[in-house]
């Protein structure tokens, strides 16, 4: 009956399980591996990797030779063409011991991580190309907790304050802006945390490496791992807050003079 039981388990599994002798004939398959394979449990027994992906059988066999060598299970990424195209599998090999410790077969079970390892090369290819777009952006863009603490921030940071992004990594926005502009700071970051507001545009004064202080506006969004709706915000949806800042002093500087100038002409 326990045997019956395993046969069940073992044929219900998605992995691929099989057992090899110390010459590489398959002794038992799987229905998974069977199903894949293209044949019944007649056609593994005694037929060995060149049989069925002859491509990928040396390095398999060279696999199993290291198991049996270490006599320690081992584990794998396999790549094995199949009819779709090449599928990568996750295999983990162990050895079969008698009761002498000899090694007298090799067992393996093998999950297919194809479509794992296909949406992390995407997920990977979209960070270069991310990565490439903040380090490019004129912008400062900075990641930051729900708390304030800054996570990250882009080299534009260097460009406008003059010293390297990690002097402010880990230190609260709130802290680096100007004591009269702290307590507005704080209170447009705590509308972001709360879920009042999903976005602010904030303005505030800090200091670059030479001592100037320059004024940056900021515009604040919550990452949200919901709808992103301000209404339905909670702290635990929001994966922190995305900021994009810029240096607005000449501009600041450029809309005094030309008011000035305007009032100016309007008195002469």
């Amino acid at each position: 009956e326990s045997e019956s039981r395993l046969s069940a388990f073992l044929d219900n599994s998605s992995a691929l399980v099989s057992l090899k002798d110390p010459f590489g004939r398959y002794q038992f398959a799987n229905r998974a591996f069977t199903e894949l394979i293209g044949v019944g449990d007649a056609g593994v027994a005694d037929s060995d990797d060149f049989d069925h992906w002859p491509d990928a059988a040396p390095m398999l066999r060279a696999r199993d030779q290291r198991v049996l060598v270490s006599r320690q299970p081992l584990q794998f990424e396999e790549v094995i063409d199949l009819p779709d195209g090449p599928h990568t599998f996750l295999s983990v090999k162990f050895p079969l011991l008698d009761e002498d410790g000899v090694p007298v077969a090799v067992g393996s079970i093998s999950t297919d991580i194809t479509e794992v390892k296909q949406a992390v090369d995407t997920v990977a290819a979209r960070e270069r190309v991310l990565s490439t777009v903040i380090g490019a952006s004129p912008d400062v863009i900075t990641i930051l907790e729900d708390d304030g603490t800054i996570r990250t921030t882009s080299v534009a940071f260097e460009r406008i304050f003059g010293y390297p992004t990690r002097a402010v990594v880990n230190k609260k926005l709130y802290e680096i802006v100007h004591p009269d502009d702290a307590e507005a700071t704080r209170s447009l970051l705590d509308d972001l945390r709360h879920g009042s507001r999903s976005r602010v545009t904030m303005r505030f004064r800090s200091q670059t490496a030479d001592g100037m202080w320059v004024t940056i506006e900021s515009h604040a969004q919550v990452i949200s791992r919901s709808d992103g709706s301000a209404e339905d915000q909670t702290d635990s949806d929001s994966d922190g807050v995305v900021m994009v800042s810029r240096d607005i002093t000449d501009q600041i500087a450029l809309e005094h003079a030309l008011r000035k100038a305007l009032e100016q002409a309007e008195q002469a």
